[in-house]
């Protein structure tokens, strides 16, 4: 009959249960039946010895997690309390009192402790199975250990998408829920609030595997991890788990070090503490689907044809100013004789006869010595330029005497005012191109290095601390944890070329107005150089660079690379700035270079001495308000006296 059928099934499945618990605990203890939800209390020694056998069916088409918590008023660590839990296809094992290791081996001890079992596959909508666990709970202790014991079934292991979930977490009692991807989503975002800063806490994101590394000391063994105080999100793709499902894990640490806290004067020392209730943390997790593959294309593509259109600015600008000056050549041909008149403008607006007290340019053998030296190269001009470089700076000495005299020309200019040969001055700040590549070379090819050594070591370890991200905002592409950070920087490597293509063409175009001795280019406007734009240019494409090279992985120790060159890029604008007036004194490239790198230095102190050392911070304000001064006195006073 159908219904004896059934009936005799039901008794030979508890008979073979009843087989299987007998022989898993051997002929010393027999497990007792217990329930879920029920509170056990009883004490063990050791020639006594508890086992619960806990039988269920598992629920079809779900997760089944089952948490133990059990609870020991005893603090004796030389006769703790095991409980060992056996399942289908592992075992979880720990002693009460729990035992936490701090910093310079501080122990902290914990008698009430919760974890939650390692899930059984979910079984499938159309059956169902049934299942059994085994608690152990035994001590080698001569007197009896009291203890409590509760296992329930989890009705909230899951976590859904887009959906808040609010727990509690403390150092012995982590948690940890599923998470599984839906079709259409690729990638998520876990995010974690909590409404205080500390206790510091852990989030790990771990694969489907037994055991489930949720406690201090092994949470770090697997997966991919990272530490909270008030915050955190870890972002995860689905192409990162084969089975399209992973484990979000929580631990609470038992010393806030971790996350910038200090140590309590009260624990300092080797003892024993027991603290639980004092490292107990509200946490909230919600699950957000991240960014499409698209909306990648879509920012890349954005990005360069917004820098592109710079590009084609610059070319209309080229374009428009190439047509006048086409027709501005053309009117002068046809003007012919005009030109002399239009080149010296002054002469228009001056009175006839009056030359304000001025000696003639034509009656004064002074005003010819001191002609524009671009009408006609002095003796020597073609000497190596490693002459003009036996000081720091470049000053004129002659000047002195012959400042009168110009100053009593009738059309006085500003290249009367640069008594050096054009071309040995062009050469110096040439140097300040030349240098800064080289500075360049060897500067970024370590730095690149290095952080292709990070990132590779967050990818293999899974320790997301050692690089500093945004990590709300952080969107990784391939190997690269934070792609979107070094996207942002390839504004400055574009503009930087562009910068020196538009350097490149007025060098040129300068050049060929020297060769035509274009009246204009000869005697007015600021003395052309373009050393200085040249490395300028290439001090921003490099900052470019090294600046995606920090954001590969940003962290305390590489803060440097992002700031290097944004020195070099202020000096050399400074420099530039002051040469335009003054063509004839120049920082020696090297000097300059050298100053520099002095800069950066200090820079670099001030990361490593200058975060909690006042001391410091009065002795970098006294140099620079020193140094500030005495600069601008010899920049103010150059050639009337030396300091």
């Amino acid at each position: 009959m159908p219904g004896a059928a059934e009936g005799s099934g039901g008794v030979l499945l508890c008979a073979l249960f009843c087989v299987a618990a007998a022989a898993a605990v051997g002929p010393g203890e027999r497990p007792s039946p217990a329930a879920f939800g029920r509170l056990y209390r009883d004490a063990v020694n050791i020639s006594t010895e508890h086992v619960y056998a806990f039988a269920y069916r598992s629920r079809p088409g779900q997760v089944d997690a089952i948490r133990v918590s059990v609870n020991s008023s005893s603090e004796n660590l030389q006769y703790p309390v095991l409980f060992v839990v056996r399942q289908q296809k592992g075992v979880l094992s720990w002693q009460v009192p729990l035992i936490f290791r701090g910093l310079y081996q501080r122990i902290y001890n914990y008698q009430e402790v919760s974890r939650t079992l390692c899930p059984s596959e979910p079984t499938p909508e159309a059956g169902s199975s049934d299942q059994i666990l085994f608690v152990d709970v035994a001590s080698m202790a001569p007197f009896d250990i009291a203890y409590e014991l509760l296992v329930t079934r989890l009705d909230n292991f899951q976590i859904e998408t887009n959906k808040a979930f609010n727990f509690t977490a403390s150092p012995s009692q982590p948690q940890y829920f599923l998470y599984t991807f839906p079709q259409d989503v690729d990638s998520v975002i876990i995010k974690v609030v909590s409404d205080v800063v500390y206790p510091c806490s852990a989030v790990s994101i771990q694969d489907i595997m037994c055991p489930v590394y949720d406690l201090d000391h092994n949470v770090e063994f697997n997966g991919v991890y990272q530490s909270m105080t008030k915050q955190a999100a870890i972002t995860v793709q689905k192409n990162d788990f084969p089975g399209e499902q992973f484990f979000v894990v929580f631990v609470i640490k038992p010393e806030d070090y971790v996350c910038g806290g200090s140590v309590p004067s009260s624990i300092h020392g080797k003892f024993n503490r027991t603290s639980n209730l004092q490292r107990t943390k509200n946490l909230q997790v919600i699950v957000v689907p991240s960014i499409k593959k698209s909306v990648y294309v879509q920012a890349m593509l954005f990005s360069f044809l917004s820098f592109l259109s710079f590009y084609l600015g610059s070319v209309v600008v080229a374009f428009i100013h190439f047509i006048r000056l086409t027709s501005s050549y053309r009117s002068v041909s046809i003007a012919g004789s005009g030109i002399m008149s239009s080149s010296h403008p002054i002469t228009d607006s001056t009175p006839e006869g009056s030359s304000y007290g001025a000696i003639d340019e034509s009656s004064s053998s002074g005003g010819q010595q001191l002609s524009s030296p671009e009408r006609g190269p002095q003796t020597g001009s073609d000497t190596d330029s490693s002459v003009e470089e036996e000081s720091d700076f470049d000053t004129m000495p002659e000047i002195e005497s012959d400042k009168n005299v110009i100053c009593t020309k009738v059309f006085l200019h500003l290249s009367d005012l640069s008594r050096k040969d054009r071309r040995i001055v062009s050469k110096k700040y040439k140097i300040y191109f030349w240098n800064i590549i080289t500075i360049a070379v060897f500067y970024v090819l370590p730095v690149i290095q290095l952080v292709i050594t990070y990132q590779t070591v967050v990818n293999v370890t899974g320790n997301q601390d050692i690089c500093y991200y945004n990590f709300l905002c952080a969107h990784p592409f391939g190997v690269l944890s934070a792609f979107n950070n070094i996207l942002s920087n390839v504004g400055h490597m574009l503009l930087g070329f562009l910068f020196l293509l538009i350097v490149f063409r007025r060098d040129i175009l300068h050049r060929r107005a020297m060769e035509m001795k274009d009246v204009y280019t000869l005697d007015y406007g600021i003395p052309k150089h373009f050393g200085l734009f040249y490395a300028m240019g290439i001090a921003l494409m490099m900052e470019g660079v090294l600046s995606a090279c920090y954001h590969v992985c940003p962290n305390y120790s590489n803060f440097q690379f992002d700031t290097s060159f944004m020195y070099m890029i202020a000096g050399l604008c400074m420099l530039k700035l002051y040469q335009t007036r003054h063509p004839d004194i120049n920082a020696s490239a090297y000097s300059a270079y050298a100053s520099f790198a002095v800069v950066i230095c200090l820079a670099v102190l001030g990361v490593v001495f200058g975060k909690n050392d006042m001391w410091f911070w009065d002795i970098f304000s006294m140099i620079h308000v020193l140094a500030s001064l005495a600069l601008s006195t010899q920049i103010y006073y150059m050639g009337r006296f030396k300091i």
